[in-house]
């Protein structure tokens, strides 16, 4: 069946992947639409430099093509997506013997990069969660530093990939409770660092 450009935006992920395998170009061109800014956004986590990301991201998406018959439909695209671009980055990284560890996000200001803070908002926030939206964006990244690697990488894979507990459960090779419980403890350490500091503020 022929699809209009505008029945792309409605089709899920693993079945446009799916008809990109089949030979369908324009399914490529809204899978790359949908995932590219959020690419690159984890791209940017570990490398913090744009050439070095723009090589990382060319590098991930000709992976994707040359490896397409290796995708199972089992695993979500965004899931199996994630997983090429972690491993890219730390490929690269070792190829370039930066020094690199999961449970730091570096500080840099960068007006490209989307604030954490803005990311951590949900439809009906409790007081805690507001209290979290109100840090600024360096500063939450530098509370991530002192989260442990696997909660620091749940942390954002949930709120800035927006990927199901499930995904990341895939894309870290654990359960998806696991994952669930690596972001609630993340979330709660950080809500606490949040509440102390907002005490301290008032004291001072």
């Amino acid at each position: 069946m022929d699809l209009e450009d505008k029945d792309y935006p409605h089709i899920p992920n693993e079945i446009l992947f799916n008809r990109y395998r089949g030979g369908d170009l324009k399914a490529f061109n809204e899978l790359l639409k949908r995932m590219k800014g959020l690419i690159y956004t984890l791209i940017m986590s570990y490398v913090h430099n744009h050439a070095q990301a723009d090589e990382i991201f060319q590098e991930v998406f000709f992976k994707v093509c040359k490896n397409k018959d290796q995708f199972r439909e089992s695993v979500s695209f965004k899931s199996w997506l994630v997983t090429i671009t972690k491993n890219t980055c730390i490929d690269q990284l070792r190829r370039k013997k930066h020094a690199y560890k999961m449970d730091s996000l570096d500080g840099h200001n960068d007006d490209d990069r989307p604030a954490l803070s803005e990311k951590i908002a949900t439809p009906d926030p409790t007081p805690d969660e507001n209290l979290a939206i109100q840090i600024e964006n360096k500063e939450l990244e530098d509370l991530l530093k002192q989260l442990p690697a696997e909660q620091s990488e749940t942390f954002y894979l949930k709120v800035v990939m927006e990927m199901t507990f499930e995904e990341i459960g895939t894309s870290m090779d654990c359960s998806s409770n696991t994952a669930k419980s690596r972001y609630r403890y993340a979330l709660d350490t950080l809500r606490g660092i949040v509440k102390r500091k907002k005490l301290l503020e008032k004291a001072v």
